[in-house]
């Protein structure tokens, strides 16, 4: 069992460090300050719906 989450773990790290490369990537790509704040703004909006979703999900025990 402890197997099965050691691999998890290393492969939600993986997860986690490639989505913020991609993430820090994509605002370098904007060409100015607007351009990052749309980006800002877009990315901030993708994660108040993912909290929202996370927060009224049912939780059974």
């Amino acid at each position: 069992m402890r197997t099965f989450f050691d691999r998890v773990y290393r492969g939600s790290k993986t997860v986690g460090w490639g989505m913020a490369r991609g993430t820090v990537a994509w605002f370098k790509e904007g060409s100015g300050p607007v351009d990052f704040l749309i980006r800002l703004v877009f990315r901030l909006g993708g994660l108040a719906l993912v909290r929202g979703l996370a927060q009224s999900a049912p939780v059974r025990c």
